[in-house]
């Protein structure tokens, strides 16, 4: 009974501090060595999008939001940027030319 306390605890705190990180750092890019990103789709990057989204930011894949792509795996990565939403526009603009 104990574990399943400290378990849902560490998992209840730890979005927060992924949030402030990746946003103040300005995301997650595609890199040469990890070229889908580096976090999970589901389980990291949708519900800070969400939560971000719903705060009156954006987010983006480099392509288009996060939250509309459809996982095809429940492990599959995306690389990730959270932002206003002129920031991200020109972001994606960018992305866009290469």
């Amino acid at each position: 009974m104990q574990v399943k306390n400290k378990i849902r605890r560490c998992f209840r705190r730890r979005l927060q501090p992924d949030i402030y990180i990746t946003a103040v750092s300005f995301g997650y890019p595609s890199l040469v060595d990890k070229p889908n990103g580096k976090l999970r789709l589901v389980i990291e990057a949708n519900p800070m999008s969400f939560i971000i989204t719903a705060a009156g930011g954006s987010c983006s894949n480099e392509k288009g939001s996060v939250l509309e792509v459809i996982p095809n795996d429940p492990n599959q990565r995306t690389p990730i940027h959270l932002g206003n939403n002129d920031l991200i526009k020109r972001l994606e603009e960018v992305y866009a030319k290469y």
